[in-house]
C-alpha cells in the first residue's frame, strides 16, 4: 500500500532495549498517516521481550514481525574476516530482498540510532534506478583507496540503507554477490559493508549525510572533512538520524555524546528502561564498571583495557558495603556494643560484672546494678522493658508525625492565603478580559514534546504555547505561558529573553510568579523570572497557588492558578476559563522542552498524565462537559481524550 513503510532492524536479545529505542524514535516522529511495519532479524529474542516490544504500539500503532529465514544462506559469506564483536547475522541485511520476498522497498537501520525526523521522507526518496540509497562513510577516501585504489570513489556506510528489493531480485543479486566474494572476499575487512560497496558501488545512490550522521566520524572533524563546511554545521545542529558508531554509546552513564538527553528520552518511552542499572563496558580504551540511578552514576570504577580487573556484582556489593560501613559503624568488645551513624552514637549496650545498661540516642533506657544473687542474664525483664519502651516511642512518634503534618499544612495554608490576596489584586487586570472570550472557537495548547514538530496549524484556531514553543517553526503563537527561569531550562538559559523578543501572531505573554513557600522547596533547580523581564507592555504576570495539587482555578479573575507542577497545567486552566468549543492538545509528550532542539529533555510526561487523570478529567467532566478535548498525535496521552493523528 502507498502509506506503508517497511523498516528492518537486526538485534540480539541483549541488544533489544536499544533496538526498541530506535523504534520508539521512529514512531514518535513519523507521519501519523503512515503505516509502519517493523521486521526484526534475530535468532534469540525471548517471548517476554517480544511481548514488551508490543508496548511500543502505545506511541503509534504499528506491526512488528520476526521473519524466519534459512540461515544456511549465510554460508556464502564463509571465509570473509569477521571482527570479534560481529556475528554472521550482520550479513542478514544483505539478504533482505529474499527474506521479505513480498516487499519491494525497505529501509534497514542499525539499532544504535535515533531517528529525529519523519522517516517517511527517507522512505519516499526515488531510488528506482539504483539498488540502494546510502550515506557516504566518514572514512570514505580511506576505504575507497583500500578496496579500489581510487580515493575519488564514494564508499558507503551500511548503518542506514534504502533498499530497492524489487530491482535486486530482478538482477539476481545473490549470484552477483557470490561472484564478487570469489574475486575479492579475502581482502574484505568490514564484512557486509565491504561486500555491498564492492558489489554494487555503481548502483548505490548517495543520500545526504543527515540521514546517517555517524557520531564517531562526522562529529570528530579529524575523521571527516566536509566539502561544504556551512552545510555541515547546519546538519550538526539538527541531523535527521543520529548513529552512535564506535564505543561511545548514549546509554552509558559516563559518555558524553551529542543528543544524549534526547536519546534517553526515547529510551524512557520503552518498557526496557530501568532506573537502577549495573553496567560494564569499554570506552576510551578503559574498562568501566558503573552502578547508576536514573542515568546518574552512584559508583564508578575504571581500569585500563587489558588489566586483569575482575570486578563483578559481588565485588560491587562489597564496595557498597564498605561505603555503608563508613557511615554506620559498630564497635564490639567483651563488655560493650556501640552502633553509630555519621559519627553519632545511636545505641550503646554495656554488660560488666556489676552493671548492665542500654542507651538509645544517649538516653538510658535500661539500667540494672548486679549483685551476687543476680543470674548472669535477665532476658525477660529486659524484654518487658524494651517492649514498653517501643510502645512509648511509637506513641510519641505518632504524635510528632501528626503535629509535623499539621504544622506543614498550617504553614502552607497561611502561605496560600497570601497568594489568594495577591491574585485578587493582579488577576482582574490579567485575566478578567478573557472570561468566556473564546466561546465557540477552537483553542490549541502547544507544548514542546517531539510530536509538536509534526503539527500542522489548524486554520482560525487560537494557539496558546508554553515555554519553548516559541522555537517551533511550524506555529505562530497567540498567547504564551512561562513560569520558571533559567536553572530549570538547563541547556536553554536564554528562554525568557528570547520570549520577550518573540513576536508570533502579536503574541500576548503571561509570566507566572512562583509563590514563596513552594519556591523555598525547589530553589535548587528553579528560580523566579526576574521582574525586569516582566515590564514589557505585552507581558502580564499571574499568581500560582502555593499548595501543590490543591485546587484547579475556575474563576481566574479572583483565584490563583492551581499549582500542578507544570506550565501546561497553568495554560490549560486559562484555556478552560476562556470557554472554547474545542481544545486541541499538541506536543504534550515530555516534562521539559525538546521539540526546539535544545538539549534539555528530561522525561516522558508520565507524572503529568497521572495528574490529568486524577484531577483534570473529573474537573472538566463536571464543570466543562460541553468542551471537546482532542489529543493531537498523542504518545503518552493516548486514550484519555479523543485521539486524532493529524
Amino acid at each position: 500500500m502507498k502509506n506503508d513503510i517497511h523498516i528492518v532492524l537486526s538485534s540480539s536479545n541483549e541488544f533489544i532495549p536499544y533496538c526498541a529505542t530506535t523504534m520508539a524514535s521512529i514512531l514518535c516522529n513519523v507521519d501519523r498517516s503512515r503505516n509502519v511495519h517493523f521486521y526484526i532479524l534475530t535468532y534469540n529474542i525471548t517471548p517476554n521481550n517480544k511481548k514488551k516490544l508490543e508496548k511500543l504500539k502505545k506511541i503509534k500503532d504499528c506491526t512488528i514481525e520476526y521473519p524466519a529465514f534459512d540461515e544456511k544462506l549465510l554460508d556464502m559469506f564463509e571465509g570473509i574476516k569477521i571482527p570479534p564483536h560481529v556475528t554472521k547475522m550482520t550479513y542478514a541485511r544483505i539478504l533482505i530482498p529474499d527474506i521479505l520476498s513480498q516487499v519491494n522497498k525497505a529501509i534497514f537501520i542499525d539499532s544504535d540510532t535515533i531517528v529525529r525526523a519523519d522517516i517517511a521522507k527517507l522512505y519516499d526518496m526515488d531510488i528506482s534506478k539504483s539498488c540502494f540509497g546510502a550515506i557516504e562513510d566518514g572514512c570514505s577516501e580511506y576505504h575507497a583507496n583500500r578496496l579500489w585504489q581510487k580515493k575519488e570513489e564514494l564508499y558507503f556506510n551500511c548503518g542506514v540503507l534504502v533498499i530497492n528489493s524489487k530491482k535486486l531480485r530482478q538482477i539476481n543479486y545473490i549470484e552477483q554477490i557470490k561472484k564478487q566474494i570469489s574475486l575479492n572476499g579475502l581482502s574484505y575487512q568490514i564484512c557486509d559493508q565491504d561486500v555491498l560497496n564492492d558489489t554494487f558501488h555503481n548502483l548505490i545512490q548517495p543520500i545526504n549525510i543527515s540521514w546517517n550522521f555517524h557520531h564517531e566520524k562526522f562529529v570528530k572533524m579529524n575523521f571527516y572533512k566536509p566539502k561544504d563546511i556551512e552545510q555541515y554545521k547546519k546538519i550538526l545542529e539538527n541531523p535527521f538520524v543520529m548513529h552512535y558508531t564506535g564505543a561511545e554509546k548514549p546509554w552509558y552513564p559516563t559518555t558524553k555524546v551529542l543528543f544524549k538527553s534526547e536519546y534517553l528520552f526515547y529510551f524512557r518511552l520503552t518498557p526496557f528502561y530501568k532506573s537502577l542499572k549495573f553496567q560494564q563496558y569499554v570506552t576510551d580504551n578503559q574498562k568501566v564498571l558503573v552502578l547508576s540511578w536514573k542515568d546518574t552514576p552512584l559508583f564508578i570504577k575504571k581500569s585500563r583495557k587489558g588489566n586483569t580487573d575482575k570486578t563483578n556484582k559481588t565485588q560491587l556489593k562489597q564496595h557498597i558495603n564498605c561505603f555503608m560501613q563508613r557511615i554506620i559503624k559498630r564497635t564490639i568488645t567483651s563488655e560493650q556494643y556501640t552502633l553509630s551513624f555519621l559519627g553519632q552514637t545511636i545505641l550503646q549496650k554495656s554488660n560488666t560484672p556489676t552493671l548492665r545498661s542500654i542507651k538509645l540516642l544517649g538516653i538510658t533506657v535500661y539500667k540494672k546494678q548486679l549483685n551476687k544473687n543476680n543470674t548472669v542474664s535477665d532476658k525477660q525483664e529486659l524484654l518487658n522493658i524494651s517492649k514498653q519502651l517501643m510502645q512509648k516511642i511509637d506513641y510519641i512518634s505518632g504524635l510528632l508525625n501528626a503535629q509535623n503534618s499539621f504544622n506543614k499544612k498550617l504553614v502552607e495554608r497561611i502561605a496560600n492565603l497570601k497568594c489568594i490576596l495577591e491574585a485578587q489584586k493582579i488577576h482582574p487586570t490579567t485575566f478578567l478580559p478573557y472570561k468566556n472570550a473564546f466561546n465557540g472557537k477552537d483553542v490549541v495548547l502547544v507544548c514542546t514534546g517531539p510530536t509538536a514538530k509534526k503539527y500542522t496549524p489548524l486554520p482560525n484556531a487560537i494557539h496558546v504555547g508554553v515555554n519553548g514553543a516559541i522555537y517551533l517553526d511550524n506555529v505562530k503563537l497567540d498567547y504564551l505561558f512561562i513560569q520558571d527561569y533559567t536553572l530549570h531550562q538547563k541547556g536553554n538559559e536564554t528562554l525568557n529573553s528570547d520570549a520577550n523578543l518573540y513576536v508570533g501572531n502579536n503574541c500576548k505573554k503571561f509570566y507566572g510568579i512562583i509563590p514563596d513557600y513552594h519556591l523555598s522547596t525547589i530553589q535548587s533547580c528553579i528560580e523566579r523570572i526576574p521582574f525586569s523581564m516582566c515590564q514589557s507592555q505585552n507581558v502580564s504576570q499571574y499568581i500560582i497557588e502555593d499548595m501543590v495539587c490543591n485546587n484547579i482555578a475556575q474563576d481566574l479573575s479572583r483565584e490563583p492558578i492551581g499549582n500542578f507542577l507544570g506550565t501546561p497545567f497553568s495554560a490549560l486552566q486559562f484555556i478552560l476559563y476562556t470557554n472554547p468549543q474545542k481544545i486541541y492538545l499538541v506536543g504534550w509528550d515530555c516534562s521539559s522542552g525538546y521539540a526546539y532542539n535544545k538539549q534539555n529533555a528530561i522525561n516522558p510526561a508520565n507524572y503529568q498524565i497521572e495528574i490529568i487523570e486524577k484531577y483534570f478529567i473529573p474537573f472538566i467532566n463536571k464543570n466543562y462537559p460541553h468542551i471537546k478535548i482532542i489529543s493531537v498525535n498523542p504518545v503518552g496521552l493516548r486514550g484519555y481524550f479523543e485521539d486524532k493523528d493529524i
